[in-house]
């Protein structure tokens, strides 16, 4: 949806809307509202009470807020934490580009008292990987994809945990590892059919090549290629027990190069041809 309001450009700003499930009010964090506006200068926002909780990134600029506890200044590559069931607003102090989602939860006020002891404002050492967070439910909603409510609340635990590291001034260096070698997985996952190469994974991670390929065995126990060969194999048994592709259709769906290829591989980390696997699967 294209915003409104004054002071807002129209050309790449949009937001969406979602309607939780009960089971989402019940359990989990959950989206409301996500979008990603492009401010003006001077643009102000004032609301006495809107129910959700706002989480911002700023992308670029710099923005006033003013909260009951007083005013604050935030500014590029901090996140910014409101209580909108309380008076707040907020003004673009220049041209600013700003990732941001309304969201709610059982847990989101404890959290928030947690996170904004010292203000709304959170300076995150490496925002890296929260911001990659954020921008994954962003594109969940702006790229029509499938919705999963239980995905959205661990993107949003996330940033939410690292947010209250880093004003507990604890090192989350080996934290932030494990998330961004978490979202290496699944972007190997979402893209078993695409040639992946080392090059591609590490600048994923925002990596070197020698760096990537050692956080990833530490953090899993296998090299980049293992997990990939063993990812591509593990789907392949399912589409060969759950569906009747053929063998090249599946070798396309997972990645390898040919028929043959796919049958090697399968058979060195199986010890079985698909065929056979397939036919032992399904019989009865």
């Amino acid at each position: 949806m294209i915003p409104a309001e004054h002071k807002i450009t129209k050309t790449d700003s949009a937001f969406y809307i979602h309607t939780p499930s009960i089971t989402a009010k019940a359990t989990f964090f959950y989206p409301l509202r996500t979008g990603f506006y492009h401010y003006e200068t001077g643009y102000f926002q004032e609301r006495r009470r809107f129910d959700s909780f706002l989480l911002m990134y700023i992308e670029h600029g710099s923005m006033s807020l003013q909260v009951s506890s007083g005013e604050y200044l935030a500014q590029e590559g901090q996140f910014v934490l409101l209580d909108c069931y309380q008076y707040h607003a907020y003004t673009a102090l220049e041209d600013s580009r700003v990732l941001w989602l309304h969201f709610d939860g059982l847990l989101a006020r404890p959290h928030w008292a947690i996170i904004t002891k010292a203000g709304p404002v959170i300076s995150i050492q490496d925002p890296t990987a929260c911001h990659r967070r954020l921008g994954q439910i962003y594109q969940m909603f702006s790229m029509h994809k499938s919705i999963s409510e239980v995905v959205i609340s661990k993107y949003i635990t996330d940033i939410l945990t690292e947010c209250i590291l880093s004003t507990q001034n604890i090192k989350s260096d080996a934290k932030q590892q494990a998330q961004v070698i978490e979202d290496s997985m699944a972007y190997i996952t979402d893209n078993l059919d695409k040639k992946l190469t080392i090059t591609d994974l590490a600048a994923h991670a925002c990596m070197s090549n020698y760096y990537f390929i050692h956080v990833f065995k530490d953090q899993t126990g296998y090299t980049p290629h293992a997990y990939m060969v063993n990812s591509r194999i593990h789907t392949a048994q399912y589409w060969l027990v759950n569906s009747s592709y053929s063998l090249k259709q599946i070798a396309q769906k997972c990645g390898f190069t040919d028929t043959s290829a796919f049958c090697a591989a399968f058979k060195k980390r199986t010890g079985t041809t698909p065929i056979r696997y397939r036919k032992n699967h399904t019989q009865g």
